[in-house]
């Protein structure tokens, strides 16, 4: 978990908040009517900003605690088992219970986890590929070399 990766989860982060910003401003796809929703939302409906969120939070999550319980030498399958697990049930208690209040119409939910579980798997494959091709900066000669290996 060095520099690269810590960047890239930090701009997936970023990245989807952007990504809700876009969706909720191209699509604007009005919220179901008021009178069957149980909680109060202005935003547009599409993606559910929720179920993004936790995809990526806990998708970035679900990767970054086994590694780091690697290093400490506590890792193993049951243990990766349970972390998956619990991820995926926060994942889908987020969706399902915005989806219960109303809020958004259903189908935004699961377009939500999409696009959250996307983010960390772009994160993933950024630091797998930064990681094989560092790149060193040169502040003091203004210059970028990324033929170091």
């Amino acid at each position: 978990m060095g520099a690269p990766g810590r960047g890239v989860r930090v701009g997936a982060v970023i990245v989807g908040s952007l990504t809700i910003r876009f969706f909720e401003g191209t699509v604007v796809r009005a919220r179901p009517p008021p009178d069957t929703r149980l909680a109060v939302e202005t935003s547009a409906s599409m993606p559910s900003g929720h179920a993004l969120v936790s995809a990526l939070a806990v998708g970035l999550t679900v990767i970054a605690v086994p590694l780091l319980l690697r290093e400490a030498g506590r890792d193993g399958p049951v243990v990766r088992g349970a972390i998956v697990l619990v991820g995926a049930v926060i994942i889908g208690l987020t969706g399902v219970g915005r989806a219960s209040l109303g809020v958004p119409w259903t189908t935004d939910v699961p377009a939500g986890w999409m696009l959250g579980a996307a983010l960390p798997a772009v994160a993933v494959a950024l630091t797998a590929i930064l990681g094989k091709h560092p790149v060193k900066i040169y502040p003091s000669k203004g210059s970028v070399d990324s033929s170091v290996a």
